[in-house]
């Protein structure tokens, strides 16, 4: 801001305390603006303090953390001691950390930022010096004038960039949920394929048991008896022998019931069938889940390329729609030629070319709003908003 700038109108002047603004107004011109400039200046001065008292906070917080120095001294204590609130101080401390942000980016135009900076309200420029400001958000503050910053188009623009925010932010929870989701049936598709695994397994180690079990019963079945050849005079040794044989074919008998019993206690053909069906659902279920995932695996890709293009134009037009109210506003001042423009005639403003740049803007202002019906007219569903102050000036007085 200039220190010695003169503005006579007081609700020019937002750093004039609201309780002087209509004293001052009631004083002579001459009165008015001195004590206007000693305001201006009044404002720079504090706003510069804060500064300095937040420069000063920061070398203390530093020194405060030296051995020696820490068990004594606390930062705490220090700004408590100089009638400072935590709160304060370490507004002070943000506030100087984005002043000195900026300047340490050697921007070409890191006058205009800083003036810009400093013309914000306190809260904005702790928000700046946390990190907390949308980077997008904090170029446009830094790079506009305060009195673009005030407009109404401003305030609309500003407006619609917040709920952009929200429509991204939206869409990018979206995204998350997409995600989630997607994860989710990733697990239970694993799962789906540990447990048809496992039921194969199963199913596999019953089917080899049973085919063991069966050709042992069928070795035993066709096995033959040992031939015990013995001297008919002999008589206890062959008593010996035939106890043996019945001992044996007893003890055969005994391991072809214990096998079909085993036989019959295996799972039979139903129980098997059963598995398999059971294995034919889940592969069923699987392919059920495979093909929602791909579906929402598309749609998820879907909408985050919209949202990228949208994203991108919004944040093009914003910018070149922000440097041309910038120019309109603060640069094609009419107010400063309306004194000699009723001194000249039409055809003297025509030879000097002010009619030409009147016709020059209608022309340009009806080819943006022809190019905006048309796009709106392609795409029906989009609902362009836009500051057309005649069209509206229209419905309201249709309305009335």
């Amino acid at each position: 801001m200039a220190e010695n700038s003169l503005v006579t109108p007081m609700e020019d002047n937002k750093y004039i305390p609201s309780d002087l603004q209509a004293t001052y107004a009631e004083m002579p011109l001459e009165d008015r603006n001195s004590f206007v400039q000693i305001e201006s200046q009044w404002d720079y001065n504090e706003r510069e303090f804060v500064i300095k008292t937040g420069t000063l906070l920061r070398q203390v917080q530093e020194l405060v953390r030296h051995p020696g120095v820490r068990e004594g001294l606390t930062f705490e204590r220090w700004y408590t001691a100089h009638g400072l609130k935590k709160a304060v101080a370490y507004r002070c401390i943000a506030i100087a950390n984005g002043y000195y942000r900026i300047k340490a980016e050697n921007a070409p135009d890191e006058d205009q930022m800083l003036d810009n900076f400093l013309s914000l309200n306190q809260k904005v420029q702790e928000a700046i010096g946390k990190g907390k400001v949308d980077p997008a958000e904090e170029h446009y503050l830094l790079h506009t004038d305060p009195s673009v910053r005030e407009s109404p188009v401003w305030l609309e623009m500003v407006k619609e960039i917040s709920e952009g925010k929200k429509v991204a932010k939206q869409q990018s929870d979206t995204i998350d949920q997409l995600k989630e989701k997607n994860r989710q049936l990733n697990s239970k598709l694993a799962d789906s394929e540990n447990r048809r695994a496992d039921l194969t397994s199963k199913i596999h180690e019953i089917n080899t048991d049973r085919h063991h079990l069966e050709l042992q019963l069928e070795d035993e079945r066709n096995r033959e008896p040992e031939t015990v050849v013995i001297p008919p005079d002999d008589y206890d040794e062959l008593a010996v022998e035939i106890q043996k044989s019945r001992e044996e074919l007893d003890n055969k008998e005994l391991r072809i019931q214990k096998l079909q019993q085993a036989l019959k206690s295996s799972p039979n053909e139903h129980d098997i069938r059963k598995y398999k069906k059971d294995i034919q659902q889940l592969e069923d279920q699987n392919m059920a889940l495979t093909n929602q995932l791909k579906e929402l695996t598309k749609q998820m890709n879907a909408k985050k390329e919209k949202h990228n293009v949208h994203k991108h134009s919004y944040e093009k037009v914003a910018s070149i729609s922000s440097q041309w109210l910038k120019v309109v506003t603060s640069e094609l001042d009419i107010k400063q030629l309306i004194p000699e423009v009723g001194q000249l005639s039409l055809n003297e403003l025509d030879q000097i070319g002010l009619l030409k740049i009147a016709d020059i803007l209608s022309e340009r202002s009806k080819q943006i709003r022809s190019e905006i019906l048309k796009e709106e007219c392609k795409s029906p569903e989009k609902v362009v908003k836009a500051d057309f102050s005649d069209s509206r000036g229209e419905k309201r007085r249709k309305r009335g």
